[in-house]
């Protein structure tokens, strides 16, 4: 595995030049795992067509890096997605630049719902959402067929002077949320004054203390003089087996893809009036969300 590679070829390079090796994709970055246990699920297209979006295996990272999964100043790796870039598939509507679990460098990550118990940790801050839906899931629990549990970000326009469309930056104001079961009934608010831009570090926890069949996220706002909060909520019928996912999902699509094409799924989306969301426009197709990921692990790796 790239760890061990890695981890020998610091040692060699310390020990001659007396200084760690350069880090130059976020495969070298050990806060990372070396992305040893993840894939990249990109908003690139596969081929020409943008309902089926690009996957760089575990592999692949080793040696990855584009404008849109990349080192940023400050040690960071930045996560950019399109809103009018490729989708995982024909009934997804939102792009996205984001890490699935792996189980090996080959194996996709499949544990046991509600009986293994496994733990993720993040460190991250979102820098840049959507204007017109600035939503965000940075965080997941999913199964085979859908979310068991999502840590979302949510534009609030209360907080912003009732301003919409967002200005989609640094500065806005909203809530960090925690979205169980893929049911909007079921939601817990982990920071009731999130502002885009702060540091926050989240643990997802499955099956742990809390006893088997059972979720719990631990939150913290780092920026704000570590605020802290923790929800938890059982599984309810998941289907098939579970793993984590980490990043850039926004939760925000235009109507066509970037090279114009359509997008049905975001096209046929209704959005409730009472939240002032809709689709961001066609124009902004091309424009990215940005998430800034420092840390991500996994305890205990594999299934």
């Amino acid at each position: 595995m790239r760890v061990a590679y890695a981890l020998c070829m610091f040692a060699g390079l310390a020990a001659a030049t007396g200084s760690a090796r350069a880090q130059t994709v976020p495969a070298d970055k050990p806060e990372l795992e070396f992305l040893d246990y993840w894939q990249l699920d990109t908003n690139l297209p596969t081929g020409s067509s943008y309902l089926n979006s690009l996957s760089k295996s575990t592999t692949d990272l080793d040696t990855y890096s584009d404008s849109y999964f990349r080192i940023v100043t400050g040690g960071g790796v930045s996560m950019k997605a399109r809103f009018g870039g490729a989708v995982t598939s024909t009934g997804t509507a939102y792009a996205r630049t984001e890490l699935r679990e792996m189980a090996d460098a080959s194996t996709k990550a499949a544990w046991g719902c509600t009986g293994k118990a496994k733990q993720m940790f993040a460190r991250l801050r979102i820098k840049t959402t959507g204007r017109f839906k600035p939503e965000m899931s940075v965080a997941q629990i999913h199964d085979g067929s859908s979310d068991n549990l999502q840590v979302l970000y949510q534009y609030d326009a209360v907080q912003n002077g009732n301003t919409f469309p967002a200005s989609g930056a640094i500065g806005d104001k909203g809530k960090i949320v925690a979205k169980w079961n893929g049911k909007s009934t079921e939601v817990d608010t982990l920071d009731a004054a999130y502002v885009v831009g702060d540091t926050i570090e989240i643990t997802v926890t499955a099956n742990g203390a809390a006893g088997a069949g059972s979720m719990r996220v631990d939150y913290k706002n780092v920026t704000q003089s570590n605020k802290t909060s923790w929800a938890t909520h059982a599984f309810e019928s998941p289907s098939g087996a579970c793993y984590f996912k980490a990043g850039n999902y926004h939760q925000s699509c235009s109507k066509q893809f970037v090279d114009g094409t359509s997008n049905p799924t975001c096209s046929s989306k209704i959005f409730p009036t009472s939240s002032g969301f809709t689709w961001e426009p066609d124009t902004d197709a091309g424009n990215t969300s940005e998430l800034i990921l420092y840390n991500l692990t996994v305890t205990p790796k594999g299934n």
